[in-house]
């Protein structure tokens, strides 16, 4: 017996099976521009999973430890094992930097030095994220209590290691949060904008597009030449896997896609970009640079592949020199970076 489909049944089974099937992911070259190793994982580990994970290169750095981590050492010591690592690995790119503060919040310029002047000797490319504003973390996990912090944009201390960064034609990597800082959001932006004028000639690049939403982003564009955005915490990750727990650290994060009512496996095989923010980065193609920031073991272990997929996927959804901008152009040019973004 010969059976004949309907047509709207026949369009029900194709559209059907095209949503069950993942898109196709953009094949150019992929920048990771910032993420970081801390003493709960060996670098070397580390370093195999990048060899092994779809990434062309990754801008890394050493993050703050906890004494109870398995991998602890003095900073110093965790910027040479850094720099074994970089030197070993040609899709790593070393990034100095300093976690260490004094108790009264001052910048410590030197840790800062010392840390470059062992990155020297390897392929170290910049500095690493400096922190300004970060929630307060309660945890359970030792490594998630943190008192948190507030330190202004502005200070002759911090004037030092700006013009450390000018002198050198680094980034200026900025860890600012507007919505975990919400009491603070409006004299966080003040000060910002600020910073941006008394500094034309230095590149200013907010990680985490500094959870801001994309009206503030646009307005800091529109105003702003040398304003740039690292897309990390932004992949739509979190929000799903902290869908119903209860979140003891940053939750305040952008994301620039739609994940409402969708599971992990369902957003990483059809991301959805979010107009408003496919808008901003089409409108500035070249304000904005890929980046995950891996910190902990499993970040690095579990979520980083997943991160990547997302964001192939999201990028084979874009015009193709605007993806390879986003994916790589813009961070080889920021960091002078000798890649080949094809």
């Amino acid at each position: 017996m010969k059976i004949i489909l309907h047509p709207l049944l026949l369009l029900c089974l194709f559209v059907n099976d095209a949503i069950a099937q993942p898109m196709t992911l953009y094949r150019g070259a992929l920048i990771d521009g910032h993420s970081q190793v801390r003493c709960d994982i060996n670098p070397v580990e580390v370093g195999q999973i990048i060899n092994s994970t779809d990434i062309d290169y990754v801008m890394l750095s050493a993050s703050g430890c906890n004494k109870r981590e398995k991998f602890f050492s003095d900073p110093l010591t965790q910027y040479k094992n850094l720099a074994d690592v970089v030197t070993g690995n040609p899709k790593i790119f070393g990034l100095a930097g300093m976690k260490n503060l004094t108790n009264r919040g001052v910048w410590n310029h030197a840790a800062l030095k010392e840390s470059w002047k062992i990155g020297e000797q390897a392929k170290f490319k910049g500095i690493a994220e400096i922190l300004f504003q970060h929630a307060e973390w309660d945890g359970q996990d030792a490594r998630l209590k943190y008192a948190g912090l507030q330190l202004k944009l502005s200070g002759s201390d911090l004037e030092k290691v700006i013009l450390f960064h000018e002198e050198k034609n680094f980034p200026f990597i900025i860890h600012i949060e507007f919505n975990d800082s919400a009491d603070k959001k409006e004299n966080t932006l003040k000060d910002l904008r600020i910073l941006l004028n008394q500094h034309p000639s230095v590149s200013f690049v907010l990680i985490h597009v500094g959870q801001a939403s994309p009206e503030i982003a646009r307005e800091l564009l529109a105003n702003h030449s040398n304003i740039y955005f690292l897309t990390s915490m932004t992949s739509g990750f979190n929000q799903i896997f902290t869908r119903g727990k209860e979140v003891h650290h940053q939750d305040g994060w952008e994301t620039f896609f739609d994940v409402s009512g969708r599971n992990m496996k369902q957003h990483a095989s059809r991301p959805k970009w979010r107009p408003e923010w496919l808008s901003l980065v089409s409108d500035y193609p070249d304000k904005f640079v890929l980046g995950f920031d891996n910190v902990f073991a499993g970040n690095w272990r579990n979520r980083y592949r997943v991160d990547v997929a997302i964001w192939r996927r999201a990028l084979a959804q874009l015009d193709r020199e605007l993806a390879g901008q986003l994916a790589c152009g813009n961070a080889k040019r920021l960091w002078s970076l000798p890649v080949d973004c094809q």
